[in-house]
Parts: C-alpha cells; structure tokens; sequence
C-alpha cells in the first residue's frame, strides 16, 4: 500500500511509513457475503395464484349457463301462453351454483363439474320451453301449447307418448295450485313455478260470441271405443272426464 503522505510504497500491515514515519490508518474492508433470506410469500402468491385460477376457471363455467339463462328469459312467446320468467332452474339453481362456488372453492375440478353439468342441463330443457313444477312425477311441463287444435287420433299419431295421461292430467290438477286470469288458468306447482293454460274455446249467444270461455285438452289415455280422457276447465271448475274422439281440442306436452 500506499503512504498518505509521502506516498511511497510500504507493507500492508506497517503500522508507521518507513520513510517518512508517518502513522498509517488501518482500514478493513471486509466484504459482506449476500444472506439468503427465509420467506414464506412465495407460498402465499402460490396459494393465491391457486385461487384465482379456480375463480377463473368458474368464471368460465357459470359464463356459459348465464347466457342460457338470459336466453330463456329474452325467448318471449308471442301468443301468451308461456311463462315468460325466470323460474327455479335460472334463479335458484344458478345462485345455488354460485354459493357453492364462494362456499366451495377448494372443491375437487370433477366434483364441481358434475354440478355444473346437472345444473346446465336444467337450464337448457328450460331454454326449450319445459318447466319443472316440482311434482312427485318429476313430471315437466311445455310452458306453451302446440299450434293448432286436434281430434284425439291425431293427436295421438302426431306426438305420441308426449301427450300427457290422465294420471298426469290428475297429478296436475291435485298437487298445482289453479288460478283463473280471466283468459285462462295459471298453475302453480309445489315448487312455485307455474304456466299458463289458456281457454281457447268461445261460447256463442244469440247475439255475442264469448272467448276465452272454456279450454280443452287432450290425454293420451283412451276410456272406449270412441272416447278419451281430457282435462276441461272453465271459469268455475277444473275436471278431468272424457271426450268424444272426433272433438278437436288443443295439446300441451310434457315429458
């Protein structure tokens, strides 16, 4: 090393400048070697990276189902005769469905996909027009009728086993809660959802034509020859009796 003052050459370890006996200051450098540091959050951004990757990946599930729902809820039926609301398939499952995914983030990928597979399924028969009234049955209703009117042969060979029965007809009407609009009735199952039936049906006087009077439909089960069980309601009263197979009467389907 240098001497500060003289600036000639001397040991390293000298104490005094040989030259010009000046005191020399020792200074020790010594290097700092880098210190690894413990922390724990890296974990904590991996348990979070976890977490909202699964948020994502529900996201990406639940998006598919809302658009249904809103689909079904925006497929107006022109005619009246639906429901035209959300019922529990896009209100109670879709939130059931989002509960599940707050309360149960840490659900296993093919537990929660099952879920959602049960759930979507509802939602798209709701999207085609099937309401789920909640019956014993585990029957479901179209929220409209088919077009036109039928004699019961006709009615039979066109939609078959989707005609309801008459034990179906009387499950409907023992377990639904009947409601007259003036129009028709609005049924109301166990469940709270509910459909319309309208009286198609006008009453001729005299002097006026009466719509809306009376609404006829058939089952698929026979009760003769020339008869069939339909359910025939007016204002008053809702029966199940049977019908002449030549009447023509309109057609709700259920499957």
């Amino acid at each position: 090393m240098k001497c500060p003052k003289c600036g000639r050459i001397i040991d390293d370890d000298s104490k005094y400048c040989d030259y010009c006996g000046t005191k020399v200051l020792q200074v020790n450098t010594l290097k700092k070697e880098p210190q690894l540091v413990e922390s724990n959050s890296l974990p904590e951004q991996d348990e979070g990276l976890q977490k909202h990757e699964k948020w994502l990946g529900i996201i990406v599930i639940l998006l598919p189902l809302l658009v249904v729902s809103i689909l079904a809820y925006l497929d107006k039926n022109p005619n009246g005769t639906g429901s035209n609301e959300l019922n529990l398939v896009d209100t109670v499952a879709m939130a059931d469905t989002i509960t599940m995914a707050d309360q149960q983030i840490d659900y296993s990928i093919l537990e929660f996909m099952t879920y959602i597979k049960v759930v979507a399924e509802k939602a798209t028969l709701r999207a085609q027009g099937w309401v789920d009234l909640g019956l014993p049955s585990g029957t479901l209703w179209k929220d409209q009728n088919e077009e036109g009117s039928y004699n019961y042969g006709e009615a039979v060979g066109k939609f078959g086993d989707s005609l309801p029965t008459k034990e179906q007809f009387e499950e409907l009407e023992d377990k639904c809660t009947w409601a007259w609009t003036g129009e028709g009735y609005q049924v109301e199952g166990p469940n709270g959802n509910h459909f319309f039936l309208p009286a198609l049906r006008a009453a001729v006087s005299e002097d006026s034509v009466y719509y809306h009077v009376n609404g006829s439909y058939w089952s698929s089960t026979p009760s003769g020859s020339e008869e069939a069980w339909n359910l025939n309601f007016f204002s008053s009263v809702v029966r199940i009796e049977n019908e002449g197979c030549w009447v023509y009467n309109s057609v709700r389907l259920v499957r």
